[in-house]
Formats: C-alpha cells, sequence, structure tokens
C-alpha cells in the first residue's frame, strides 16, 4: 500500500530477527562489509534487470491484453501505475534505492 517506489528500508520493518544479534558481533560485521566490498555486481544487477524487462516485453503484452489490471489496485504492488513501463521503472528505482541503502548501511560497519 502506499506511494511507490516504497521506501528504501520498505522490507526492513521488523527488527526481531536473528541477524540482529550477528550483526553485534565485530567480526561478523566486518566480514559482510569486506564481501559487500568485493561483490561490485550493481551494473551486473541493472543489466539484469533492464534485459529480463526486455525478454518478458512480448508476455507482457499478451498477459495485460487478456486480463487488464494496470490501472487496478490488486492485492499488493500498492498504487497502479498504468503501464508495463512505469511498473518496471518504479520496480528498477527501488532497487537502485535499495542498493544504495544498503551500501550506506554496510559501509559503516
Amino acid at each position: 500500500d502506499g506511494p511507490r517506489p516504497r521506501p528504501a528500508n520498505y522490507y526492513v520493518w521488523n527488527r526481531d530477527f536473528y541477524f540482529d544479534t550477528l550483526l553485534k558481533d565485530p567480526a561478523f560485521k566486518k566480514l559482510i562489509k569486506e564481501e559487500w566490498q568485493k561483490l561490485n555486481v550493481y551494473d551486473q544487477l541493472l543489466n539484469y534487470f533492464d534485459e529480463t524487462a526486455k525478454l518478458l516485453d512480448r508476455s507482457q503484452e499478451i498477459n495485460f491484453r487478456r486480463w487488464d489490471i494496470l490501472n487496478i489496485r490488486v492485492s499488493v504492488g500498492g498504487i497502479p501505475l498504468g503501464s508495463y513501463e512505469k511498473e518496471v521503472a518504479c520496480d528498477r528505482q527501488f532497487f537502485i534505492n535499495h542498493y544504495n541503502w544498503l551500501n550506506g548501511e554496510i559501509s559503516n560497519y
């Protein structure tokens, strides 16, 4: 529910998970930071996102011709945006925001 794209920390709403205990350990946090810095997959993930959106383009046309729901609020997904392109752009922006937020959090470890 609500505006889109979601806030970058949208899925981090419940702080009662086991990783809270893990993140109290400085050695564990150091390992996370080191592994995160090695990954460097931002561009690869965005390319994969874009390639997958293109791959699904014909399928989405058939899907939304059959089920005309792009302007209808469904049980999940928030406010409908009215087109596949806008939905993809919104999801892509959420990914960028979330990645940047996560990168900022981990850089403080």
